[in-house]
This record gives C-alpha cells, sequence and structure tokens, in this order.
C-alpha cells in the first residue's frame, strides 16, 4: 500500500515490486489488500484488484 504523505490517508494498492509504488510503500498480505481495496484506490498500472480477484 502506497501512504500519503505525512498523516495523510493512503493513496493506492500496489502489487509488490509495482515500479510506481513509491518509497512510502508498506507491504500487505493478500486479505488486507482485499479489505484495503474497499476504500482505497488500485493502481492503474499494475492492478491489484484483477491480481486478487476484487474487481467493481
Amino acid at each position: 500500500m502506497q501512504l500519503g504523505i505525512g498523516t495523510g490517508p493512503p493513496v493506492a494498492v500496489h502489487v509488490g515490486g509495482c515500479p510506481i509504488a513509491g518509497s512510502r510503500a508498506r507491504p500487505l498480505d493478500a486479505e488486507q489488500a482485499r479489505r484495503a481495496l474497499v476504500d482505497v484506490e488500485a493502481c492503474s498500472m499494475c492492478r491489484p484488484d484483477t491480481d486478487l480477484g476484487v474487481l467493481g
């Protein structure tokens, strides 16, 4: 998950190793990522929602 600046909300969920995740990325397990995708945008480049079977 790519965190926001300071105490801001998360910016996006990425697949591990996504080149645009940046330095504020923190690892999540698959279930945590599925839950995060309810409220946080999926990266349009690496598409973690597709990999995790969460489309919507």
